[in-house]
């Protein structure tokens, strides 16, 4: 695994939905309708993360989560990092 360049970033970040970088960060907001599906949603990206043995930054603010990828090892952005944000655009909202 390497640290992807500037170009690999702008061309990964393409397959991606709704999702951005910000201080090195690969970053998505979500705005929920309640503070129980924000939590259920929480619950679903654990899973898929612990599955993965890669675990995003969250935050939840009510009907607000935030999540943040990097690959700490790395000091930066991984393809690990998009396959993590690809997996958590699948789960259903």
């Amino acid at each position: 695994m390497q640290l992807l360049n500037l170009k690999e970033i702008k061309e990964q970040i393409t397959l991606i939905n709704s999702w951005h970088v910000d201080a090195g960060l690969l970053c998505k907001e979500i705005h929920f309708k309640s503070f129980r599906n924000a939590i259920n949603y929480i619950n679903k990206i654990a899973s898929i993360s612990e599955e993965n043995n890669h675990h995003p930054i969250i935050t939840n603010n009510y009907l607000l989560v935030i999540i943040k990828l990097t690959t700490k090892d790395f000091d930066g952005l991984t393809q690990k990092d998009f396959d993590l944000a690809k997996l958590i655009d699948q789960i259903s909202l």
